[in-house]
């Protein structure tokens, strides 16, 4: 109902809006030591987190740069995303998730613009779900927008095929059903697939699949976003979190696996593998450019360190990505690997 519904407090009228601004240092402050608490609130109805696995808040940012908090119905534009902190082992997760999200865009992917703020240490992601007036004072506006598993009637909890949530075929099946250009958001949704498994995504379940209503009336497969690699990390799922024909292991998935997956989807198989070439050698191309303008920020000396492992584990990523998926002759290399023809994933269980 997020964008649909607005629920106030008693006596308030829809359209009082207002926003507190809020200093970066008590951002900073909170991001640290809140172990999972809600920073204290400046307005007693501030909403400062949204959902999501990770710590996120709504923000508004005016034209100076300044942060404020949205106060009753009050729209946000940004939402912020501090490191991770509750998960063992994952470290620098925003400076990941830059990284990440801006090599997305820089290959021609459709997602938010983001920015790394070194100096709180969080994601600064723009919300595309949103109107912006000609006017910079003129009011923001809100747009539709429903998840995969809220257009399925699926469990936030059931979000991972592996637990019960939607498959690959029901996801295009949705896609198709409810987007006016599902030609286009099909190509979309397999570059999406190529390069969660490029970049060693293995979170890109099917609540990070949205469908977006433009203002025009237009629906569409919104903008992708929580884009990181989260495999770079000994603790989190090494397996995908949906099965590409049959396999869910990065690395033992194989050229014949998206042949499957050609076949499962009802897609040409020539367009499954054009789209997903171009999204594996681009990555490969674009990460040094990507890294380049991360180094241009003022980063710490362990940031920098975690964007060179970073970016060395997604080189490797996307290179064994391209040996693997894109040519008929990675049979002979499963047969090195001592992978047995036909032996996939399939029903071996959950994500471990």
């Amino acid at each position: 109902m997020a964008g649909n519904l607005s629920i106030l407090l008693p006596g308030e009228q829809p359209g009082q809006r207002r926003y507190i601004r809020i200093p970066r240092s008590l951002i900073l402050e909170w991001s640290e030591n809140h172990s999972g608490k809600p920073l204290l609130l400046l307005a007693k109805d501030s909403r400062l987190s949204i959902s999501g696995a990770q710590d996120k808040i709504s923000l508004y940012l005016d034209s100076s740069g300044e942060f404020h908090l949205p106060v009753g119905d009050a729209p946000s534009t940004h939402i912020l995303k501090p490191d991770i902190r509750h998960h063992a082992g994952v470290v620098h997760s925003s400076l990941n998730e830059a990284f990440v999200m801006k090599l997305a865009g820089k290959i021609g992917m459709d997602v938010p613009r983001t920015d790394y703020l070194p100096e709180i240490r969080s994601l600064l992601v723009k919300r595309y779900d949103r109107t912006w007036p000609e006017d910079p004072n003129g009011p923001i506006g809100r747009l539709k927008q429903d998840d995969l598993c809220q257009l399925s009637d699926v469990l936030s909890s059931r979000k991972y095929e592996a637990e019960g949530g939607l498959t690959l075929p029901q996801c295009f099946s949705l896609l198709r059903k409810h987007s006016t250009q599902p030609g286009p958001d099909t190509i979309r949704l397999i570059g999406w697939l190529a390069f969660n498994g490029s970049v060693g995504n293995m979170d890109g379940h099917a609540k990070n699949l949205s469908i977006l209503t433009e203002k025009d009336g237009r629906v569409r497969l919104a903008p992708f976003y929580d884009l990181m690699s989260t495999n770079v990390y000994p603790e989190p799922s090494h397996k995908m979190a949906f099965k590409i024909g049959g396999e869910n292991r990065p690395d033992r998935l194989m050229y014949r696996h998206w042949e499957r997956f050609s076949d499962e989807m009802g897609i040409k198989s020539s367009l499954v593998f054009r789209t997903v070439k171009t999204v594996i050698r681009t990555v490969r191309k674009e990460i040094p450019s990507v890294k380049e303008e991360l180094e241009a920020l003022t980063l710490s000396e362990p940031e920098r360190a975690f964007l060179d492992k970073l970016t060395r584990h997604i080189g490797k990523s996307a290179t064994q990505s391209d040996l693997l998926q894109l040519t008929p002759e990675s049979r002979n290399l499963e047969m090195d690997m001592g992978i047995r023809p036909g032996e996939d994933e399939n029903d071996r269980g959950g994500r471990s």
